[in-house]
């Protein structure tokens, strides 16, 4: 546990950013990406096959955690410091268009069924920045300067 990094606690050099806006936006880009085409997925194996659609919403539910996760280790990877910071905000962004798609398309109403369905989306997307900064690799993506 001593070589993970979760924050870096020093305080910045000056003309240093503490959050990298484009990683942010690459995370929840990566997340919405995925989200699609697992329900894209899943709605073509359901049209050409018969199967059942008991556990549909469970796991539709567990894909969009794991893009959630997904998508915070590629902005901590592409930040490559403070991945909590980063995975937090790309899991909350993420969280706040799940909410809103999901108010829009009447699946849930502004009650605390959201905030249960939206809480592992930011817990996933925590633990997906700390994975992403502590990556091991040889080559490191590059950060740009957004």
């Amino acid at each position: 546990m001593k070589r993970l990094t979760f924050l870096s606690w020093s305080a910045p050099i000056k003309g240093q950013k503490n959050v990298y806006p484009g990683a942010v936006l690459l995370g929840v880009t990566w997340s919405i990406c995925i989200s699609i085409a697992v329900v894209l997925a899943l709605g073509v194996y359901i049209m050409v096959t018969a199967a059942p659609v008991y556990h549909l919403t469970t796991i539709i539910f567990i894909s969009v955690v794991i893009s959630s996760l997904l998508g915070a280790m590629i902005c901590g990877a592409v930040a490559n410091k403070q991945g909590m910071r980063h995975g937090l905000l790309v899991g909350s962004l993420y969280a706040l268009c799940f909410a809103a798609v999901s108010v829009y398309l009447g699946v849930y109403t502004l009650e605390l069924g959201l905030l249960l369905a939206i809480l592992p989306l930011i817990m996933a997307g925590v633990i997906g920045g700390i994975l992403g900064v502590n990556l091991p690799s040889t080559r490191r993506m590059k950060r740009r300067a957004v």
